[in-house]
């Protein structure tokens, strides 16, 4: 499945509950994101896009973009 940045955008926004999403928005800082959400929010990213992210990864994915680009590496 062939993923866009504006997918990640989406999902990100939907998970939570924010419409003003930009990729480079930092998910803790800009968005308010708890370490709970960002948890949440890969595991949602690894069933919809079947990608599998390690735990050890978690501190990497710091922005919108960071999860965009980790996804579409597969």
């Amino acid at each position: 499945m062939t993923v866009t940045v504006e997918d990640i955008l989406q999902l990100v926004g939907l998970q939570l509950g924010r419409t003003d999403v930009r990729a480079e928005d930092e998910l803790q800082a800009d968005l308010g994101a708890e370490s709970a959400d960002v948890a949440n929010l890969v595991a949602v990213l690894e069933d919809r896009y079947g990608v599998e992210i390690d735990e050890e990864e978690l501190p990497d994915l710091v922005t919108v973009e960071d999860l965009y680009r980790r996804v579409a590496e597969g």
